[in-house]
């Protein structure tokens, strides 16, 4: 009689995504990778954890995960340069920063997006929160903007930046 390995479907994508994707981190049952990227040394991914916009952050062999205030689904703000991929960013040395990026999220309403002439192929949320990367930590901002529009391929101005890197943080 013969033994074989049998794996479940629910096994499969996990499996593959491990043998693939070696710097991933292992989702639990209800997540989903909504992006990922590598910047300044530090790998991330924002992820929906059962509703949830949680930020995984991996450097140096060690990982964090932090559930941020945007609700799914989120993303890193981008330059607004045609297929740029990478995260938008600024280094702020004299507050001992690596890099600030801003996730948005909470999607704005239909309503919103024809009052504001938005198209309906950019991906627009209502809220933004700060990612401060430092030389071996990652924290986030205590603060939130919640009053504007961000939409992922179109950037932002470097004050929003500024203002989450010299704003109150949550220390991981």
């Amino acid at each position: 009689m013969k033994n074989y390995l049998t794996l479940s479907h629910a096994l499969l994508p996990s499996l593959l995504l491990g043998l693939f994707c070696g710097p991933c981190h292992a989702l639990e049952l209800g997540e989903t990778v909504l992006e990922s990227a590598s910047v300044v040394g530090a790998q991330l991914q924002l992820i929906n954890s059962n509703g949830v916009c949680t930020l995984i952050h991996q450097q140096n062999g060690s990982t964090t995960r932090l559930a941020l205030v945007p609700q799914p689904p989120c993303f890193f703000l981008r330059a607004g340069i045609a297929g740029q991929t990478t995260p938008q960013y600024f280094a702020y040395p004299k507050v001992s920063v690596k890099a600030t990026l801003i996730v948005a999220g909470t999607l704005i309403s239909e309503e919103r997006r024809k009052k504001h002439g938005i198209v309906a192929d950019h991906l627009c949320g209502g809220v933004m929160q700060g990612i401060l990367l430092s030389r071996n930590n990652i924290a986030v901002s205590a603060d939130v903007l919640a009053s504007g529009i961000a939409c992922r391929d179109t950037g932002r101005d470097e004050k929003d930046f500024w203002f989450f890197a010299h704003a109150k943080q949550h220390k991981n």
